[in-house]
């Protein structure tokens, strides 16, 4: 169905200097990395505890819970980017 969301962390690289400066973003990038593959290796593990404890009806809730967590993450990091280049 092309629901996937491959060009996400393409994406997110990709604007990583601006969000984070020059002089950060080679750490940024490298936290941002580990944190995509310590997600990709433990959500399914966890989400297949759960589902063997409530049932798959929980897919739903809990990919738009991540969903959530990740628009509002975005969000504050645009308020404090916005912020930080008005108080240049």
């Amino acid at each position: 169905m092309g629901l996937g969301c491959a060009p996400i962390w393409p994406a997110i690289l990709h604007s990583t200097p601006t969000n984070f400066g020059i002089e950060h973003s080679q750490t940024a990038m490298g936290i941002q990395m580990a944190a995509a593959y310590t997600g990709t290796t433990t959500m399914p593990p966890v989400f297949g505890w759960l589902a063997g404890m409530v049932g798959m009806k929980l897919f739903p809730i809990f990919l738009l819970l991540f969903l959530l967590i990740c628009a509002l993450a975005t969000k504050r990091l645009k308020a404090l980017v916005s912020r930080d280049h008005q108080g240049l």
